[in-house]
C-alpha cells in the first residue's frame, strides 16, 4: 500500500482534547507519524489545508441499517450494510444482537464471526466484536424485546456463546437481578467479556452489587431502567453517580435534550459513550420491518412497536456528536471522543483504534469545521478506513 500523508490540517489530539495544526503520515493502512512538516519522499500528499481530522467513529451500539439487521443472518447484506455505516463516518461497530430465539443467536453469533475473520472489504466498516443485548432481560423491562424470547442467564449459556462469540471484544447487556445474574458477571468477567445494565428493574443496592461483580456501562441511559426517584434512586441514579460508562442515545426522542445534559454535566465526560441503538430502517426510509421478535413500523423517523415502545433508533453517530454539543453544550473535540476514545477504552481495543496516534489503525474522517451552532454544524467530507479512503 502506498504511503500517504494528509498535509495542512487541525488533527485532533485526544489527550489534551484539543485540535493541532499537524500532518499525518498513513503507511500500510496504519498511522505512522503525527507532526508539523512531516517529510516522505515516496508518499502520495493529500492537502486538506484547513480542515480537520477526527478519529473514525465506533458504534459500540447498534442492530444495524440499510435494511439489514445483524439477527437476521439468513438475508443479510454484509457488504451493503457496512459500506453504509462507512458512508456515514462510523468506522468500526460493535454488532449488536437483539432477543431471539436461542438457536438462532447462536447462528447470528457464527455468522458475524465468520465475516470479521475475512479478509477486509474495501469501503466497508470493520466488526470489531459482538455485543449481545437481549435474551437475559427483565421482563418488566422489556421494552422492544418479546417476552417469550428472554430468558434467565446460566453459566451452560455463558459457555457456549462465549465461544462462538470469541476473540473479544465481546460485549454482554442484562438485568443483573435475575436469578444466576451475578454469578453470570463474575464468570463472565473471567473469560474477559465486559458487561452492561440493561432493561433492568434493579435498585440501586443491586446495582452496586452488579458494579462490584464487574458491570462497567449501563446500556442506554434511562432507556429501559428503572426510575430515579429520590428514596429509591433505582439504576439510573448508581448509573448517574458511579464511575462507570452510561451509553447515550443522542437522537432527541429516547432522551429528552435537558436530560442528557444532565448526565453529561453529572458523569465525568470520559464516561460517557454516544450510540445509536440503530435498526434496520436506517438510511432505509419509513416503512415497516422487524426486531427483537417484534414487527416496527418506522413513520417520520420513529420506530415503534404495536404496543408504542420504542424500536431502536434511525440515528446516525456522526449526527449523534453534533447532537450531544447541541443538547449539553459539550466542546465539539469532546463529543468526538464521546464516540471514539470512550468505547474504544470500554472496549479494550484502544491500543488499536479510537484516536489519531501513531502505531493505530488509520481510521479517519475529515470535516470541514469544529464548530457546531444552532443552525450550522460540520459537514462530513471523507472517510479513511485502513488508509483506504472510502468517501
Amino acid at each position: 500500500m502506498k504511503n500517504t500523508v494528509l498535509t495542512g490540517a487541525f488533527v485532533l489530539d485526544s489527550e489534551t482534547r484539543t485540535f493541532k495544526r499537524n500532518d499525518v503520515l498513513i503507511s500500510d493502512g496504519i498511522i505512522e507519524k503525527v507532526a508539523t512538516d512531516v517529510n516522505s519522499s515516496d508518499a502520495e500528499i493529500i492537502d486538506v489545508k484547513g480542515k480537520y481530522i477526527i478519529p473514525g467513529l465506533i458504534d459500540m451500539h447498534t442492530h444495524g441499517r440499510a435494511g439489514c439487521d445483524f439477527n437476521r443472518t439468513e438475508r443479510m447484506d454484509y457488504n451493503k450494510m457496512l459500506s453504509s455505516y462507512a458512508y456515514a463516518g462510523t468506522t468500526s461497530v460493535m454488532a449488536t444482537l437483539a432477543s431471539d430465539e436461542y438457536d438462532s443467536l447462536i447462528t447470528s453469533l457464527k455468522s458475524i464471526n465468520s465475516i470479521r475473520s475475512a479478509p477486509p472489504v474495501h469501503g466497508n466498516s470493520r466488526i470489531l466484536g459482538i455485543h449481545l443485548e437481549g435474551r437475559y432481560l427483565n421482563p418488566l423491562k422489556r421494552g422492544a424485546h418479546g417476552e417469550s424470547l428472554l430468558a434467565l442467564p446460566t453459566q451452560k449459556e455463558l459457555c457456549e456463546i462465549s465461544d462462538c462469540a470469541m476473540p473479544l471484544p465481546f460485549h454482554i447487556s442484562l438485568a443483573p437481578e435475575l436469578e444466576g445474574g451475578l454469578d453470570f458477571i463474575r464468570r463472565g468477567r473471567e473469560l474477559g467479556i465486559t458487561f452492561g445494565i440493561a432493561h433492568s428493574d434493579a435498585t440501586a443496592e443491586k446495582t452496586k452489587e452488579a458494579l462490584d461483580a464487574g458491570i462497567s456501562s449501563f446500556t442506554h441511559l434511562y432507556n429501559a431502567m428503572r426510575p430515579l426517584h429520590h428514596r429509591e434512586p433505582g439504576n439510573t441514579g448508581v448509573a448517574l453517580i458511579s464511575d462507570a460508562y452510561a451509553e447515550v442515545i443522542c437522537d432527541g426522542l429516547h432522551i429528552h435534550p435537558d436530560m442528557v445534559k444532565l448526565a453529561y454535566l453529572t458523569k465525568d465526560k470520559s464516561k460517557i459513550i454516544l450510540i445509536t441503538d440503530s435498526m434496520e430502517a436506517t438510511d432505509n426510509g419509513d416503512g415497516d420491518y422487524y426486531l427483537a421478535g417484534m414487527f416496527v413500523t418506522v413513520r417520520d423517523g420513529r420506530a415503534l412497536t404495536s404496543d408504542g415502545a420504542i424500536a431502536g433508533s434511525l440515528l446516525s453517530l456522526f449526527d449523534g456528536v453534533t447532537n450531544l454539543c447541541r443538547f449539553a453544550g459539550a466542546d465539539y473535540a469532546d463529543a468526538v471522543l464521546c464516540a471514539s476514545k470512550n468505547p474504544a477504552e470500554l472496549l479494550g481495543v484502544y491500543d488499536r483504534i479510537g484516536s489519531i496516534d501513531a502505531g493505530k489503525a488509520a481510521d479517519l474522517l475529515i470535516i470541514d469545521s469544529a464548530e457546531v451552532t444552532e443552525n450550522s454544524a460540520p459537514v462530513l467530507e471523507k472517510v479513511c478506513i485502513g488508509g483506504i479512503f472510502v468517501r
